[in-house]
């Protein structure tokens, strides 16, 4: 994928040659030792790195990153470059502290999304009548049309829950719910309007609103909906859930698929996408990125930049889907009609509903509380709250107040540190 990126990027500037620099392990350690070991070896840090919005704010404050509006201010004043035309929320989340200076440019636009398995839904609802469904169809589908809501997921999960039990399959859970990720467990926070932080940046999770979003989580266990969260899974891919709540591309899940399946089937008839349901009044959507950002004394910002913009643009977009073998949902909103020919993260996928990956841009939601104290804290911060929702939701020794007592304390100590 980068370097069909670099391709392009040397059709302008023909005399650069653009290297990669594989690594694994976690990103911000990672870069932070190729870091320290610049001091001594210079030319260990990379131009441009590979990077997540977490990451991002551990490193943010480490003199790493380069701030890049100086180039965005610039491109902007002289009519080359946008901002506008791209998801504000997605590109917030590779700023500082998710509202200063822009140090990640995101790749996709990555929203949580339900994957569906069209097959298990067919087989639930065959024979109810479109005006008797829990929730309203696709059109010639027994499948949730993109905007279901809450009520009507609960509904969905009643009927199949029933169905699953009645055809030897009590042992099986409905959903992959991916509820410890914070792309979808802050999303039900802030439908139910509970806060982690307060205004004055006190800890205030423990409140009404806290305990509805948690008890909305519970009951998904206790209805037997999902598995229990620290010990199994429902095998979305494998073919065994009917749902799966996540953000990868389709794609992806779809290949993934296909090796479950009985010889002879047809995809297209087991897999279809549909969106987050939306909970309440204030629904949400939860979404994330990963993107790249520039070496903060890096002697080729200028280029670094350029190479940035290229694949920013409409071609390098489409090259992401073409290269990279997946399609995420461009980060431009000008690509985000699948369906148009020219935008390539549709092609051959046709008859899956991807729309669903750009609709209802108002409900998207960062998870910006993690900027509120001491960034570096955020995977830490992170892990709290998987640790409360694993406690309550899992854990029958827990109570409401033990599980949310302890993950206080918790958050409070890496506070006082």
């Amino acid at each position: 994928m980068i370097l069909g990126i670099a391709e392009l990027f040397n059709e302008e500037y023909p005399n650069i040659k653009v290297e990669l620099k594989p690594f694994s392990g976690e990103v911000a350690p990672t870069i932070a030792n190729w870091f320290n070991a610049e001091k001594v070896k210079p030319g260990t840090m990379p131009d441009i790195f590979w990077t997540t919005s977490f990451d991002m704010l551990v490193l943010s404050d480490k003199r790493v990153l380069l701030d890049m509006d100086a180039y965005i201010d610039a491109e902007t004043a002289q009519g080359t470059f946008d901002v506008n035309d791209y998801y504000a929320e997605f590109w917030r989340l590779g700023q500082k502290d998710f509202d200063g200076g822009q140090l990640m440019i995101p790749r996709t636009a990555d929203k949580v999304v339900t994957h569906v398995n069209k097959q298990i839904f067919e087989d639930c609802f065959k024979n109810v009548p479109e005006s008797e469904l829990p929730f309203t169809p696709q059109p010639g589908t027994k499948i949730p049309e993109n905007g279901w809501t809450w009520e009507e997921f609960k509904n969905t999960c009643r009927a199949l829950r029933a169905h699953f039990d009645a055809t030897g399959r009590k042992d099986q859970y409905l959903i992959n719910a991916y509820l410890t990720w914070e792309a979808v467990y802050n999303p039900i926070l802030e439908a139910f309007g509970a806060k982690v932080f307060n205004e004055n940046g006190d800890f205030a999770l423990d409140s009404p609103e806290g305990k509805a979003a948690l008890d909305c989580m519970k009951e998904m266990q206790d209805e037997r909906w999902i598995a229990p969260l620290n010990t199994a899974s429902a095998d979305f891919v494998g073919g065994k859930a009917a749902m799966m709540f996540h953000s990868q591309a389709a794609s992806i899940i779809y290949k993934g698929m296909q090796n479950s399946l009985p010889e002879g089937a047809d995809i297209d008839d087991y897999y279809d996408v549909t969106t987050f349901p939306l909970i309440g009044k204030n629904p949400k959507i939860g979404g994330g990125i990963s993107g790249y950002s520039i070496f903060a004394n890096s002697k080729n910002k200028d280029y670094a930049w350029q190479f940035l913009k290229i694949l920013l643009s409409k071609e390098g977009q489409n090259l992401i889907t073409e290269k990279g073998n997946s399609n995420y949902a461009p980060i431009r909103i000008d690509m985000k009609d699948p369906k148009d020919s020219n935008n390539l993260w549709g092609k051959g996928f046709e008859n899956i509903n991807l729309e669903a990956y750009t609709w209802g841009d108002q409900y998207t939601c960062a998870t910006e509380f993690v900027a509120v104290h001491k960034p570096e804290y955020a995977k830490d911060l992170m892990n709290c709250l998987k640790g409360l929702i694993l406690n309550y939701v899992d854990n029958p020794n827990y109570t409401y107040q033990t599980a949310m007592d302890k993950c206080a304390n918790q958050i409070k100590a890496y506070l006082s540190m």
